[in-house]
């Protein structure tokens, strides 16, 4: 019998599973994907810097050096060429301008030129060197901006898919826990208490559940959810003190049933327009002092079907593929 059951139960959790694994999947392809923060002008700026080619800026200014020199040397050649001529006419005019004479004022002239462009040919070249020098720096400070940039985008992108990963568990799990809470909610119809039903807390003192909050400490554990319904058309009065729905598990004389199979239940009908229910770390709560169940009845409700919760509060072991419930006594 139960072999049949957990066969069943293991059937709704790999169908249930598929139906999740969908659901996310098509929410995470509505997601936004991942969008690198590096764009093209991060890549020019990448492949600058660690290229062996001169950067862009430097390579304009060395260009505007190099022309500098250039125009340098034509002006030396024009001044030399200028003073040659004035050198030649000064002779002539004072009547020595022999070929030996004009040999030396060349010979000078070149000589002054040479000496000329050796001193501009330095300054051009420490100056192209003070350019190297400071383009080498830029090029250190640019590769460190890029590797920087690079480790930056990285943490992004974990942290992106560590949220992506959260996100997906987080909705994994939602979606299984709100089906499960679903099809006990069908199953139970709700199972589900009226608004001033007075639950025993923790120390003793009584709270109607409308008011108790997740958190709060009653007869029965720590309550993690809290459920309101819209009210059925007809509930039951258990014991002549109790409004509770027909699917609510009660403990009568030490058994576990339904109140709607329960021999102190009563069924009557009711204006009431929303009930309440809560669940509890030990599955429990203790209403008008009396037992029922809360609104999952075990750690293992996804599992079980309406008849199986109460077979299983009333001791009888399950064995399913992903959890192994022992005998449970109430």
């Amino acid at each position: 019998m139960y072999k049949d059951r957990n066969t069943t139960a293991s059937n709704k959790v790999t169908s249930v599973a598929n139906k999740t694994n969908s659901t996310v999947q098509r929410l995470l392809k509505q997601a936004p994907a991942y969008g690198s923060s590096l764009g093209g002008d991060f890549q020019l700026l990448r492949k600058q810097a660690m290229g062996k080619g001169p950067l862009p800026q430097f390579e304009a200014q060395r260009g505007v050096l190099e022309q500098q020199g250039i125009r340098n040397q034509e002006r030396q050649d024009a001044d030399t060429a200028g003073r040659v001529e004035n050198a030649y006419s000064q002779l002539a005019m004072g009547g020595g301008l022999s070929s030996g004479a004009r040999e030396r004022v060349a010979q000078g002239g070149m000589q002054d030129t040479l000496f000329a462009k050796q001193n501009l040919r330095a300054a051009d070249q420490a100056a192209l060197g003070a350019l190297g020098v400071q383009e080498a720096g830029a090029k250190l400070d640019l590769q460190k901006g890029v590797a920087q940039a690079g480790v930056e985008e990285q943490n992004r992108r974990q942290d992106f898919m560590m949220d992506r990963y959260k996100f997906k568990a987080e909705t994994t799990a939602g979606l299984a826990k709100a089906d499960a809470e679903r099809a006990v909610a069908a199953a139970n119809k709700p199972s589900c208490f009226a608004p001033q039903t007075m639950i025993t807390m923790h120390d003793g003192s009584l709270k109607a559940i409308s008011e108790i909050a997740v958190g709060d400490k009653v007869d029965g554990g720590v309550v993690y959810a809290v459920q309101m319904s819209v009210a059925p058309g007809s509930m039951y009065c258990y014991a002549g003190k109790v409004f509770v729905t027909g699917g609510h598990a009660v403990n009568e004389n030490g058994v576990w049933k339904r109140v709607r199979n329960a021999g102190l239940a009563v069924k009557a009908e009711t204006a009431l327009t929303c009930v309440f229910n809560i669940a509890t770390t030990d599955h429990y709560v203790i209403a008008e002092g009396m037992k029922f169940g809360d609104m999952h009845e075990s750690d293992y409700f996804e599992h079980f079907t309406s008849d199986e919760s109460i077979d299983y509060l009333n001791g009888f072991p399950f064995v399913l593929e992903e959890h192994t419930c022992s005998t449970q006594n109430t």
